[in-house]
C-alpha cells in the first residue's frame, strides 16, 4: 500500500472511516455526471469503498487511493492509478479521479494526478498513462491536458452513444 505526500495532500489507502464521506461523494449526481452509471446509491457506494479496501494488498503499486488535505484525515476525493482489464494494457495505467463539489477549484484534482503520475513512472514499470474523459466535461479535459496528456483517440464502451476521449502520457525517456 502506498502513502503519497504533495505540497498539500496526502493520498493514502482508503480506510473504513472514510465510508459516510464517500457515500456522499459518489452519490452526489454532480461529481457523479460523467461517470458511467451516473451517481450511486448509498448501498452501492458502501460496497465501492468496501472493494476499494478488500484490493489492498502488500506490494500492489496500483489502485484508488483517499485524498486528503494535508492536517485533514477527512477524505475529499479519490485518485486512481488502475489496470481494468479491457480497459488498459500491459505497463498502462488509467487514472481517474473524484472530488467533493465542496473542493472542486483549487488544483487539488490536478495535483493529485501530478503525484500519481509521478508514482507511476518514477517507482513502478508504468510506461504510460491514460485518462478516458467524456467529451463534454471540460474541467477534467482541462486538467488531463495541464498533465501534459496529449488527445490520442475517440474510444467508444459498448452501451455508450458517444465516444470517450483518450489521452496519454508516456513515460519521459531518461536522461543521458
Amino acid at each position: 500500500m502506498i502513502e503519497l505526500v504533495s505540497e498539500r495532500l496526502i493520498i493514502r489507502p482508503f480506510a473504513t472511516a472514510d465510508l459516510e464521506r464517500f457515500r456522499h461523494i459518489l452519490c452526489d449526481a454532480e461529481v457523479m455526471k460523467y461517470s458511467d452509471g451516473g451517481p450511486m446509491g448509498e448501498a452501492e457506494a458502501s460496497r465501492w469503498v468496501a472493494r476499494q479496501i478488500d484490493n489492498y494488498s502488500p506490494g500492489k503499486e496500483f489502485g484508488r487511493w483517499a485524498i486528503t488535505v494535508q492536517g485533514n484525515c477527512a477524505a475529499i476525493g479519490y485518485i486512481g492509478l488502475t489496470q481494468q482489464r479491457g480497459r488498459a494494457w500491459d505497463n498502462v495505467s488509467e487514472l481517474g479521479f473524484r472530488l467533493a463539489r465542496k473542493y472542486w477549484g483549487n488544483g487539488y484534482a490536478l495535483e493529485a494526478a501530478r503525484t500519481v503520475i509521478r508514482y507511476a513512472f518514477e517507482r513502478t514499470d508504468c510506461q504510460r498513462v491514460i485518462a478516458i474523459v467524456d467529451p463534454h466535461n471540460a474541467p477534467s479535459i482541462r486538467i488531463v491536458e495541464e498533465l501534459g496528456m496529449l488527445f490520442h483517440e475517440e474510444i467508444m464502451f459498448d452501451g455508450y452513444d458517444y465516444a470517450d476521449r483518450l489521452y496519454a502520457i508516456n513515460r519521459p525517456a531518461p536522461l543521458i
